[in-house]
C-alpha cells in the first residue's frame, strides 16, 4: 500500500468502536492480599477515601503474583487472574460493600449499568449476561450455530455492549463440507 493512502487507512482504523480504547485505572484504587492460612488470604481494596476488607477468604489459587488490576470506575475494581489452559477468573470488588464476585473466562463488560457478559458450559446456551450487583442472569447463545470448542471465546470474533446491546461476532470454524461463517448476533440485554 502506498504511504499516501496508508494515512487515510490509519485514521479510519483509529475512529473504530470505543471498546478498543485504552482503560484508564484511578491511581487511588489499590489492593492488597493478607495471609490467613497457607492456603487463603483477604483482599484488602480502597477507593482512595474508604478501604474495603473481602467478607470472606479467598483461595490463592486466583490471588497470586499473577492477579493484576484490569480496570476500575466509581463503582468496581476488577483483577484478573489467569488460570492456564487459555482461561481466566475476574474477581469484581464493588466499592460499596465487602462481597467478591467471582466470574470465569468473563469476555465482555458493560461498566456503566454493571454487567458482565462470561462463558458457560451449560448446554445449550454459550454466554451468560449477569447484572453484578442483583446477580438476575440473562442466558444467551441458544439458537446460534455450535462451536467445536469447549470454549465459545474460540468462537467469537468480536464481542461489545453498547447501550444495553450485546453484539458478537460469532464464527463457526471452518469444515470441509460447510466454509468459515460469521454471523453478527445482537441481543437486547434486559437485565
Amino acid at each position: 500500500m502506498k504511504p499516501i493512502f496508508l494515512l487515510p487507512f490509519c485514521v479510519l482504523l483509529s475512529g473504530c468502536h470505543s471498546s478498543n480504547k485504552t482503560e484508564t485505572i484511578n491511581p487511588k484504587h489499590t489492593f492488597e492480599f493478607v495471609k490467613e492460612t497457607d492456603s487463603t488470604s483477604f483482599i484488602h481494596w480502597t477507593n482512595g477515601k474508604r478501604t474495603f476488607k473481602s467478607s470472606t477468604s479467598v483461595s490463592h489459587h486466583y490471588l497470586d503474583h499473577k492477579t493484576s488490576l484490569q480496570w476500575s470506575n466509581d463503582n468496581y475494581m476488577c483483577l484478573r487472574h489467569p488460570n492456564g489452559s487459555d482461561t481466566w477468573t475476574d474477581l469484581i470488588l464493588p466499592l460499596t460493600n465487602n462481597e467478591v464476585k467471582f466470574y470465569e473466562n468473563t469476555l465482555a463488560y458493560d461498566k456503566i449499568n454493571g454487567i458482565v457478559i462470561y462463558e458457560t458450559d451449560s448446554p445449550p446456551y454459550k454466554l451468560i449476561a449477569e447484572n453484578i450487583p442483583g446477580k438476575e442472569k440473562q442466558f444467551l447463545g441458544e439458537n446460534w450455530k455450535n462451536c467445536s470448542s469447549l470454549f465459545p471465546h474460540y468462537c467469537i470474533d468480536s464481542i461489545y455492549i453498547e447501550n444495553k446491546e450485546l453484539y458478537v461476532n460469532w464464527v463457526t470454524p471452518n469444515k470441509i463440507d460447510n466454509p468459515h461463517t460469521t454471523e453478527v448476533q445482537k441481543i437486547k440485554l434486559k437485565l
